[in-house]
C-alpha cells in the first residue's frame, strides 16, 4: 500500500470508504433505535488511526465520514480522533474546523497504544454504546489493545480494517493468526467481508448485539457457512490450505 504523509492508500480505499460509510449508517440507526427506547443519551465513538479526514486524491477520511453521518441522523455523540502523526494531527484539526466547528469533534495527538488507554485506565467499566473503529497504516491492528478496551466499555461495537497477507507473512516471526487475534475479542457476534486484491484487505464487524445481514456486498457472520470459508482462506496460507486438503483427500481414501 502507497503511503502519503502517513496516510495509506490504494486501490481497494473508494470501496473500503464505501462500506465504512454504510456500515457507520447501519451501526447508527440500530444504536439510534435502542437509544431511545432504553434512554441512553450519548453516542461515543473512537476512530483510533483518524489520519488527515480529506485526501486529495480519495476525497474524505473516515473521521469526516462518521460526522457526515452522526449529524445525519442527529445523535448527541462524543467523537475521538487519535492520530500519531503530528503534522497529520493539525491537518486533521483544521479539516474539521473548516467543516464543522471546533466542538465538533476531540482530535487526540499521540500512538493510540497510549492515548486509547486513557479510556482503559481512567475510566474503569462503562456500559455505553458507541464504536470504535482501527485502520492502522502499514501495521495490524492492535488486536490485544482493542481485546482489552472492549473489555472495559462493554457495549463498544468494534470496526477493523485489515490485511490477511501482512499478518500471514509474520507468522513465521511469532505474530498471532488472525483467527487467534479475533478470539481474544469477547464479542458474541463477528461479521466479515469477503477479502479484496493480493493483500486480502477485509472488515470485521465485532459486537455483542445483532450483526446486519449485508450478503450483496460479501459480508457474512463469521459462523456461517460462507463466512467460515472465508476465515479460512485468510487464516491460512496457500501452502497451508494445499496441505490440509491432501490430508483430506488421504484420509477418505
Amino acid at each position: 500500500m502507497p503511503i502519503d504523509n502517513h496516510v495509506g492508500y490504494g486501490e481497494c480505499t473508494e470501496i473500503k470508504n464505501t462500506h465504512f460509510r454504510t456500515l457507520i449508517q447501519i451501526n447508527l440507526k440500530m444504536w439510534k433505535s435502542y437509544m431511545q427506547e432504553y434512554g441512553e443519551k450519548t453516542f461515543t465513538y473512537w476512530d483510533i488511526n483518524a489520519g488527515p479526514g480529506f485526501h486529495e486524491a480519495f476525497g474524505k477520511g473516515s473521521p469526516i465520514i462518521f460526522l457526515e453521518e452522526i449529524k445525519n441522523v442527529g445523535m448527541n455523540y462524543c467523537a475521538n480522533f487519535l492520530e500519531k502523526d503530528p503534522a497529520t494531527s493539525e491537518k486533521l484539526k483544521y479539516n474539521i474546523l473548516m467543516t464543522y466547528g471546533q466542538d465538533a469533534a476531540n482530535v487526540w495527538q499521540g500512538d493510540h497504544n497510549v492515548t486509547l488507554r486513557t479510556w482503559i485506565d481512567n475510566q474503569g467499566f462503562r456500559f455505553l454504546p458507541g464504536l470504535l473503529y482501527s485502520d492502522p497504516t502499514g501495521e495490524e491492528p492492535p488486536f490485544d489493545l482493542i481485546a482489552e478496551f472492549s473489555k472495559h466499555w462493554r457495549k463498544v461495537d468494534l470496526l477493523i480494517y485489515v490485511s490477511a497477507t501482512n499478518i500471514k507473512r509474520k507468522i513465521p516471526y511469532g505474530c498471532c493468526r488472525l483467527l487467534e487475534s479475533i478470539n481474544k475479542i469477547d464479542k458474541k457476534h463477528c461479521m466479515i467481508r469477503k477479502p479484496m486484491d493480493a493483500f486480502q484487505w477485509t472488515f470485521l464487524y465485532l459486537t455483542n448485539g445483532p450483526i446486519p445481514v449485508w450478503k450483496k456486498q460479501g459480508f457474512y457472520d463469521i459462523l456461517s457457512k460462507e463466512g467460515n470459508e472465508i476465515i479460512e482462506r485468510l487464516n491460512l496460507t496457500n501452502e497451508e490450505r494445499e496441505r490440509q486438503y491432501q490430508l483430506s483427500l488421504f484420509q477418505l481414501s
